[in-house]
């Protein structure tokens, strides 16, 4: 028996090796030494399983079996875990269920859009363990699209939490008093292999579309891969051919619909007919009549690459078979080498058999139940994503680019995009679109062709430079601020600022606009929070998606304890203002500078003990926990000093003690967590202000003000009024860089210093390098800056 090797020019980094045929089947084929099992990919139809409240987690029943080595489950409180290889949860903070890796929308450097989320995208997607995700809050995660890595059978399926039963009371549902251990989810299973079987579901025998299950017809260009029934078999209606009687010479040659291999077993098939083999190098579809012939014909199928047009390996009859069909097969190992993502085939039925020793061809044959371990290629043509900048509504791109870029520069843009699985462009990611480059005027189009072939979505794409960065309005309050973080002045085309990368853009340093270039930093990839354009009131804000509690982004100050420090000390103080959006989190910090287990609220403990600028945790009761809100877009205030230790929200003074100032020094600032982690935020923040002492009322009242008109909040802060503006000034000059302002006095006159913070915000976004005094005529007196 003769093999060859066939070598596949996409794939050449395989060392393909020829196996000579088994139970008298005729092979050719190339294979990869000693692969590790394929991923199988798991997108079937979903199943759902749910392990109730207080249900037995050693009973079968309340075990989701997926493959013989996970088994996952549940005990009355902790979270799931493989009860096949584990004999009780590993607890929070382990790998718990053991033998799983998880991909989650936005965590482990993952994208944060849930379409991406699919088995059949597992190696663009980013793993960690089911802890590093869920933490102690589970419930978070309900609703929220996950792709599962079952490691050692390199099985990869969908997952979707529909409900998890958290500890609540006195239950931590961890480790303390049980919750009932309630869960279900969603998954995907394995898709059934694909089948053809050839009934004769048409209106007659001849019927080309209906017999053939969709296959297409090759060679010959006339005639009908139909079997017609000589009793021989028995009338099975079959893809194949007797043509015009016993001796028809013409090669036949069908094809079937595309698809990809998932790894998930044998394609197996049944042949009835002459004896053939088919065993050449580089055998592609365009010689195979004349090869059948020159090599005494072939009756059989063979698999094809459908990016090279050639033929990987095929099998056919090595003997006659007149009385039953011979099964055969391309085992799983076989396969293995082409289980490969966006690699797709179809399976060609040849049937021509030549008889050399006696001048005549017996063209005859028929091939019948067909199972392919593989997918047909969907219909999606999606773009899903383009850019980075764009935002894809139905088939319109739009793709912002940095203000002043001209149309030299917007003509040598190279946009990247990726597609739905398998399907292709008509122009080239990371190329410029020729011979019609992207324009402000003119949209450009990209032909998105699904998989299947036939289905098409035009994208039409148009440039727009974005308007220039207009920098915000100074707060009312400047006497003291040492730190001033808005979103609104983050600069997403400024490379120093974001990084931009698929699904988002990322803040690498958040500017201080307070003039200490106290900038916030974050160099890791993976903690870095998101730009997002439009948050709360319709203004942008840092995106902080908490993986659990003790992962996620956040931001870092440095040690900024020197600039809080004052002589004498009992001077030194700290406030804070911040605007943030909670996103269904009951345990987070916005800021802290103390790793001395500070909680701002934590629903794991129905406790709430804030340390930020303290020596020691505040010891707030546990009635301050229920004033924490959960949700929704807050205004969140904190005065300390050697005095008194405060917070407020939205206005409400929610708790007070007694002073314990500490200045923070030793620890790295954090914004979206505390120093040590352990409170991650889940949520927005929109704008973080740090004064080094506590304001007045009137001050903090003015920053609540300016804080609610500007985000569009509802809140208990008396709204801000317009001051009275003093008529009769006279501006006398007193030196170089110096004036006079004077005006008669009367009652209800300006805030003089108001009026010279005011002054000096216009004179900073001016560029102006003058000094201003204010003398008050009723104490005769100078404030100076």
């Amino acid at each position: 028996m003769k093999t060859v090797n066939i070598i596949n020019p996409i794939r050449d980094s395989l060392k393909h090796l020829a196996l000579a045929s088994a139970l008298g089947v005729a092979t050719f084929m190339g294979l990869a030494p000693q692969a590790q099992a394929a991923p199988i990919i798991w997108d079937g139809p979903t199943i759902t399983f749910t392990k109730a409240d207080n249900a037995d987690w050693l009973l079968e029943a309340n075990q989701d079996r997926i493959t013989p080595n996970v088994w996952i489950t549940r005990q009355n409180k902790q979270q799931i875990y493989n009860i096949k290889i584990e004999a009780a949860p590993g607890g929070w903070e382990t790998d718990s269920p053991k033998d799983t890796e998880w991909a989650w929308p936005g965590q482990f450097g993952n994208s944060s859009d849930p379409a991406q989320f699919k088995a059949a995208n597992y190696a663009s997607l980013h793993f960690g363990h089911f802890d590093l995700v869920a933490g102690g809050a589970v419930a978070a995660i309900v609703g929220i699209p996950a792709v599962v890595h079952l490691i050692s059978d390199n099985i990869y399926l969908e997952v979707k939490f529909t409900s998890w039963t958290q500890g609540a009371g006195g239950g931590t549902g961890n480790n303390g008093t049980p919750n009932g251990g309630g869960f279900s989810y969603t998954r995907s299973t394995l898709r059934p292999p694909i089948t053809y079987d050839f009934a004769r579901i048409g209106p007659s025998p001849g019927d080309p579309v209906a017999s053939m299950q969709k296959w297409t017809q090759l060679f010959p260009i006339a005639g009908n891969l139909w079997s017609e029934d000589f009793g021989w078999p028995a009338d099975t209606g079959s893809l194949g051919h007797l043509g015009a009687g016993w001796n028809d010479s013409e090669t036949q040659m069908g094809r079937s619909p595309q698809f990809v291999l998932n790894g998930s077993g044998d394609l197996t098939f049944q042949l009835f007919g002459s004896k053939s083999s088919l065993a050449a190098v580089d055998v592609t579809p365009s010689t195979v009549p004349a090869t059948a012939i020159d090599l005494g014909g072939f009756c059989g199928v063979a698999l094809r690459d459908v990016a090279t047009d050639t033929y990987l390996m095929s099998k056919g009859l090595s003997a006659h078979t007149y009385d039953a069909f011979a099964t055969l097969s391309f085992t799983a190992e076989e396969l293995l080498p082409h289980v490969i993502p966006g690699a797709s085939y179809t399976l060609d039925w040849i049937d021509y058999d030549k008889d050399i020793s006696s001048g005549n061809g017996d063209g005859w044959g028929w091939l019948v139940n067909v199972s392919i371990p593989g997918n047909s290629l969907s219909s999606d043509c999606d773009m899903l994503t383009f850019g980075p900048g764009a935002v894809i509504t139905g088939t319109d791109i739009v793709l912002t680019v940095a203000p002043g870029t001209t149309p030299e520069q917007v003509a040598a843009i190279a946009p990247t995009f990726t597609l739905s699985p398998y399907a292709s462009c008509d122009r080239t990611s990371g190329s410029i679109p020729s011979p019609d480059p992207l324009s402000t005027t003119t949209a450009v189009h990209y032909i998105v062709t699904a998989a299947n072939g036939t289905t098409t979505k035009d994208y039409s794409v148009l440039v727009v430079v974005a308007d220039p960065l207009v920098p915000p309005t100074p707060p009312p309050v400047i006497a003291g601020m040492r730190v001033w973080l808005t979103a609104d002045n983050v600069d997403p085309y400024d490379g120093a600022q974001v990084r931009v990368a698929t699904g988002g853009t990322f803040i690498k340093q958040w500017n201080d606009l307070s003039g200490n270039a106290n900038h916030a930093t974050q160099t890791t990839e993976a903690d870095q929070p998101r730009y997002i354009a439009s948050g709360v009131g319709g203004k942008p804000v840092l995106r902080f998606a908490a993986s659990s509690n003790d992962a996620g982004p956040k931001l870092k100050l440095g040690d900024l304890s020197a600039q809080f420090t004052k002589v004498p000390a009992s001077d030194s103080a700290g406030s804070m203002f911040a605007v943030s959006t909670i996103n269904g989190d009951g345990r987070y910090n916005l800021f802290d500078n103390r790793d001395n287990d500070s909680r701002w609220v934590a629903d794991s403990w129905s406790e709430s003990q804030p340390g930020v600028f303290r020596g020691g945790r505040t010891g707030f009761d546990s009635n301050k926990y229920s004033l924490w809100p959960q949700s929704g877009s807050h205004i969140f205030a904190m005065e300390s000093s050697s005095s008194a230790y405060t917070f407020v929200i939205d206005g409400t003074q929610i708790g007070t003690t007694g002073g314990n100032y500490h200045s923070g020094a030793g620890q790295n600032w954090t914004i979206g967590d505390r120093p040590g982690n352990g409170q991650q935020l889940k949520g927005d923040i929109a704008e973080l202000i740090l004064f080094d002492r506590v304001l007045t009322t009137d001050e903090a009242n003015m920053m609540g003000a300016y804080l609610t008109a500007k985000y569009g909040l509802t809140n208990a802060y008396p709204p801000m009024l317009a001051p009275a503006v003093p008529t009769g000034v006279v501006a006398a000059p007193v030196s170089s860089g110096t004036i006079r302002l004077t005006w008669p006095p009367r009652v209800g006159c300006l805030n003089l210093q108001r009026l010279a913070q005011e002054h000096r915000d216009q004179r900073r976004a001016g560029g102006h390098r003058c000094d201003l005094a204010i003398h008050h005529q009723r104490l005769d007196q100078w404030h100076p800056l």
